[in-house]
């Protein structure tokens, strides 16, 4: 392979090269002899040994805290330990998703006349809340189980859009408040009242059940009134909330032995 070389291009580079050997000569001319300083920043010697010498070197600017600064920064590790506090425990709220839903259970063996019937006076006290706009029911449709069921049923209802509830001192958990205070007053059936969880799959009910029985066959008002004592027990303990109402007690039916049986169901579910 050829290499093409331009002569004047070669004397331009060699003159280059010299005129810079010559400037570096200079200079450590004037150098020679002179005591130059390196790492003019104050220091300190803290080790030798030979001709090694270990420095300290100290900063020129003195480095100072402010109060203020640490007082902020107090304050800042107080707001965190209070919002940490404040925060709900699985650090998902509960979250106004503009509709409720209603879970219906009637006794065993209930037709499905009779479910719908418990749906459609159900229906005519949630449309009459303030705030609610639509419902929509399904009748024989157990929600727990996903099944088909005659004495089951679930109510969806929508509320009105944020907006317009602000603007008439409505929100969300008044009106699902008052849900459950109309529900409570139809005796035929278990109604519960329930917001959707936040997050989708992660369901916002459970806890525990209690059977209460009435094995001394005393009746369905004694009955109601050990049920509800028990339901009172539950609600004095802290960390609990929608605990199940008294007064929906099965009706009294025979057992398989032949002894008159009634039971009640009280419901607790933890935070």
């Amino acid at each position: 392979m050829r290499v093409k070389v331009d002569p004047q291009d070669a004397v331009r580079e060699f003159t280059d090269f010299n005129r810079r050997i010559q400037a570096g000569h200079e200079l450590l001319e004037k150098t020679r002899g002179k005591d130059v300083q390196i790492a003019t920043t104050p220091k300190r010697e803290v080790w030798r040994q030979d001709k090694t010498v270990l420095y300290h070197y100290t900063p020129a600017a003195k480095q100072t805290v402010k109060a203020l600064v640490l007082v902020v920064y107090a304050g800042l590790l107080v707001l965190t330990g209070v919002q940490f506090w404040r925060a709900p425990g699985g650090f998902i709220p509960a979250q106004d998703q503009g509709y409720f839903i209603t879970i219906v259970q009637l006794p065993p063996g209930s037709s499905l006349s009779r479910t719908d019937a418990v749906v459609q006076r159900a229906i005519k006290d949630l449309l009459a809340i303030p705030g609610v706009v639509h419902t929509a029911s399904f009748s024989g449709f157990d929600a727990a189980t996903s099944t088909n069921a005659s004495n089951a049923a679930a109510v969806f209802f929508t509320v009105t859009p944020f907006a317009e509830r602000a603007a008439h001192g409505v929100d969300g958990a008044t009106v699902l408040r008052t849900a459950r205070q109309r529900m409570a007053a139809i005796a035929e059936a278990n109604i519960f009242v329930i917001a959707p969880p936040s997050v989708r799959g992660l369901s916002t009910t459970g806890g525990f059940k209690f059977i209460v029985e009435d094995q001394a066959a005393r009746g369905l008002p004694a009955l109601r009134d050990a049920t509800g004592q028990v339901i009172a027990a539950a609600a004095r303990e802290r960390g609990g909330t929608d605990h199940g109402r008294p007064g929906r007690a099965y009706r009294p039916s025979r057992s398989p032995a032949g002894d008159s049986l009634s039971g009640g169901r009280a419901f607790y579910v933890p935070r």
